[in-house]
């Protein structure tokens, strides 16, 4: 009885050692991080229109795509999506926009299968 359990000690070690060896050993290799889409060039300003504002830029790796402009209640509020409009052969873009005094409105541009998502803050409108 006592060689048995010696045998059954034995072999449970050995399926513990096989088994945390699978487990450990990555089956594939993990797929780099995607870079994200260059949005250092947007600006926004107002128009000569009252209470007309606009957010323009150009982002290389966003030709002839959509680029969303997304508005919310406060700087820290919950954005949603406010216009959508696709952007040239070169990346560029202009929006047109106009919104209550306390709204924040940012420029979002979403993933493709080479770049990850980015966005960049645009402002909030204040009395003045």
């Amino acid at each position: 009885m006592r060689m048995f359990r010696t045998i059954a000690a034995v072999a449970a070690l050995v399926m513990a050692a096989t088994m945390t060896s699978l487990v450990a050993s990555p089956t594939h290799a993990a797929a780099p991080a995607k870079p994200k889409h260059n949005l250092s060039s947007v600006t926004a300003g107002n128009t000569p229109k009252a209470n007309v504002f606009y957010a323009k830029g150009k982002i290389k790796t966003l030709k002839k795509k959509n680029v969303i402009l997304q508005r919310a209640n406060g700087r820290k509020g919950n954005y949603s999506k406010f216009k959508v409009q696709k952007t040239n052969a070169q990346g560029g873009f202009k929006f047109l926009f106009s919104g209550r005094p306390g709204q924040c409105f940012k420029v979002v541009a979403p993933p493709t299968p080479r770049n990850r998502s980015a966005s960049k803050f645009v402002g909030c409108i204040t009395r003045g």
